[in-house]
């Protein structure tokens, strides 16, 4: 019920990214504004919720997005206790966020090391 102080929020995630998921219990939750990375996604419904306990077939129809998933922990078909947030980082420039190419993901990367 708050915004975040300058309205921003999770948008900001598409400065590094083009695909973030969340999974979160029961629920994975895949955006895909470029329409680039999930075939069924369009214009109006640019993404996916899907709830992962009652359709486990999820993993052999989206592996990209699920497999990291499962390498960090999570059963599909079982719930997940807790949430955990997907950012995979672009290696190009994008419509999204023409600013923030690999470089500049690389720099920041460096600079937490």
């Amino acid at each position: 019920n708050k915004i975040g102080r300058f309205g921003v929020g999770f948008n900001s995630v598409y400065h590094i990214t083009d695909c973030p998921s969340v999974v979160s219990a029961s629920t994975i939750l895949i955006f895909d504004p470029t329409l680039a990375n999930i075939d069924i996604a369009t214009t109006s419904q640019p993404g996916l919720a899907i709830d992962h306990v009652s359709c486990p077939s999820i993993g052999s129809q989206f592996p990209n997005q699920v497999k990291p998933y499962e390498a960090s922990g999570v059963t599909i078909g079982a719930t997940y206790n807790g949430t955990l947030f997907r950012l995979p980082l672009r290696s190009d420039e994008s419509s999204l966020s023409q600013s923030v190419g690999r470089s500049k993901v690389l720099e920041w990367m460096n600079g937490f090391v």
